[in-house]
């Protein structure tokens, strides 16, 4: 498969956005750093600042070329192209496209929209129910997020009954994660476990009696 056609996936996208993150960056700049083409590096820049993940904090200025933008992360105003280059003399305009429809990447859209549902804290289910996102694609994503620091477990939610507590997450550059909580003894476990199977055979119990004591389950016993 060439370099003009590779996919990247999620965790390309984290580490671009990343890359990001640590600017204000160029395209050029982004594309030496996580060794993207050309082509993939403005698509997936373009992409994010669409969906205003990204913004426009500056320019690059030189003397004989077009100004190139400088992306920053945020949803914040775009910076105004320069009208005058550093020579003094008018600009030869900017080494920027604005997007079309034809360029808007879906994969890159559906990442922008995890990270847009992780601006509240949410678990997996519920990012999952937010997005409509593949399992195994949240997971790749939340992992790479995580380990680059772009997100962190915010607090942890324990279950109805038993099991590990469940890991809300949250957007939060270079975060540290909340400490998970202790584990449940084995005998904290097996009381609440005891206690659920009480209210249950008691519902059932319940349900038997309301059965027995009505018209029709009599009428037929009866025959």
């Amino acid at each position: 498969m060439s370099a003009f056609c590779k996919r990247l996936g999620s965790q390309g996208y984290v580490d671009i956005l990343r890359c990001v993150i640590d600017g204000p960056v160029s395209r050029s700049m982004v594309m030496e750093r996580c060794g993207v083409n050309r082509t993939n590096c403005w698509r997936i820049l373009e992409t994010l600042h669409h969906m205003r993940v990204i913004h426009i904090a500056g320019w690059d200025e030189k003397p004989r070329t077009a100004a190139m933008p400088l992306y920053a992360y945020g949803d914040r105003p775009d910076v105004p192209p320069p009208k005058v280059r550093p020579n003094g003399r008018p600009s030869l305009g900017v080494l920027h496209r604005g997007p079309t429809p034809a360029c808007l990447m879906p994969e890159v859209i559906a990442f922008a929209s995890i990270l847009k549902a992780l601006d509240e804290p949410a678990t997996r289910d519920e990012l999952r129910a937010r997005t409509g996102s593949a399992v195994r694609t949240l997971r790749v994503t939340l992992d790479r997020l995580l380990l680059k620091r772009v997100a962190f477990v915010c607090d942890w939610e324990p279950r109805r009954v038993h099991g590990a507590p469940i890991p809300r997450f949250q957007i939060g550059i270079d975060e540290k994660d909340a400490k998970r909580p202790p584990r449940m003894s084995k005998n904290v476990i097996n009381a609440r476990y005891r206690l659920a199977a009480k209210a249950k055979a008691q519902d059932a119990r319940i349900h038997r009696a309301l059965a027995g004591n009505s018209t029709p389950y009599r009428e037929a016993v009866a025959a």
